[in-house]
Formats: C-alpha cells, sequence, structure tokens
C-alpha cells in the first residue's frame, strides 16, 4: 500500500532547527540519531512535540513525538519517531580536511546508474517513492564498495536542506537497487556539517563497510 511518510531528514532539520533558535548557534555536530517510528501523513494535522534535555557537558539531547505536548507528558512508554544527540560546545567543524576525491575521476571508470529517471525509477520500484524536492541526484555511479552522486544544479545553494540530506542516505541505496529491496534509513552515526562553500557542480560520495552489525539485509557506510 502506497504511504506518504515524513523524511527523517524533515526530522533531522526540524530539531536542528529548534536547536538553533534556543541557542544561537548551529547544530553542526550531530551523533546517535535513531529513526524509531515512522510519521505517516494522512488528511489530518500531525503534532510534533519536541523534548530537549541539556547537560552538563554542554551536549543536547533532543525528542520528536508524534503527539501533542500533553499526551507526551503523560505517557512515559510513548516511543520517539526520532531521536539525537548535539556536542556540546562545538560551532564549526572547519578545519578537518576530507579525503582527496576526484568525481571527474572517479566517474571515468565507474559504472553509471544512470540520470535521475532511471536511479529514482529504480528506486520507486523497489517501493521508495519520492517527491520531486526529493528527487535531487542528476546522475549516480557505482564501482565496487564506493558509489557518487552529483547534485542537480538547481538543488545545492550551499544549505543543508532537508532534500539534500536525504540525497545523502539516497546515494546509498546504490548498493541495493539489484536487490529489489525497499530502503529505508534507520539511523545515522554522525552528522558533521562543513560550512565550506566550495563553487562549482555538487557531489556526494558514499562507501559500502562490511559490518557484522548491518546484517544481511543492512547496509552501513560513511557518505560525505
Amino acid at each position: 500500500h502506497d504511504m506518504a511518510v515524513v523524511p527523517g531528514a524533515f526530522l533531522l532539520e526540524l530539531a536542528r532547527r529548534v536547536h538553533r533558535e534556543l541557542f544561537d548557534t548551529d547544530a553542526v555536530s550531530v551523533r546517535h540519531i535513531e529513526f524509531e517510528n515512522p510519521v505517516i501523513l494522512n488528511d489530518e494535522d500531525i503534532a510534533i512535540t519536541v523534548r530537549i534535555e541539556k547537560w552538563e557537558n554542554g551536549r543536547v539531547t533532543y525528542e520528536l513525538f508524534e503527539a501533542t505536548s500533553d499526551v507526551v507528558q503523560h505517557a512515559a512508554e510513548l516511543r520517539p519517531c526520532m531521536r539525537m544527540e548535539v556536542d556540546g560546545n562545538t560551532t564549526t567543524t572547519e578545519g578537518v580536511a576530507p579525503a582527496r576525491f576526484d568525481p571527474e575521476e572517479f566517474t571515468a571508470y565507474a559504472d553509471p546508474t544512470g540520470n535521475a529517471d532511471d536511479f529514482y525509477g529504480q528506486l520507486r520500484r523497489n517501493g521508495n517513492q519520492y517527491d520531486p524536492h526529493f528527487q535531487t541526484l542528476a546522475s549516480v555511479w557505482q564501482s565496487g564498495s564506493q558509489a557518487t552522486g552529483r547534485f542537480a544544479d538547481t538543488a545545492c545553494d550551499g544549505l543543508l536542506t532537508p532534500p539534500v540530506l536525504d540525497a545523502c542516505s539516497q546515494l546509498l541505496s546504490a548498493f541495493t537497487l539489484d536487490r529489489g529491496r525497499t530502503f529505508i534509513l534507520k539511523s545515522i552515526g554522525h552528522l558533521a556539517v562543513d560550512s565550506q562553500n566550495v563553487p562549482g557542480p555538487r557531489w556526494a560520495r558514499a562507501s559500502q563497510m562490511d559490518s557484522e552489525k548491518a546484517g544481511d539485509s543492512g547496509l552501513l557506510g560513511p557518505v560525505e
């Protein structure tokens, strides 16, 4: 059955926006992001309540619930739809140089998964149907345990919007497209936001890691 699900990237950006409004600083280092319950859209309004706790070391934890604040306050066993932690006393990730990567060199020998229509068409056949605003990867290539995607020119303006963030997780699905399985994002270990604004085409790179934690049907790997 077709269901309209709120993207996890939207919930993540919602919590980051709350953090920015409360503490007047961006959440540039976020850890232990877990998506526990999907938020299903319907014809009725949906209430999202954010529960916040700040610790002595500056760390801030967020839990998002699909419920009103009254329900959250009186339902101790209610599970959040998402939870995450923002590192304390961190205002920037600048100074951490990324590993060298030449997308033109990679795409010269990698196998093209196809253009946007091919990529999102296969995802749709696997059970993932993305709204046009979230179809931001123009082309995808894969070679072994590495994959890269080029963002559409209209998708990136230097901001980490929910569609751009969601596309980073979409790139991981390139490793499982031929399995015919629905791709579901369960967690993000660490999100580090780099404030550098590099001119030219925008790219994302994903690596598939061998890990017993991922299991036979799981997928684990970093995305830059």
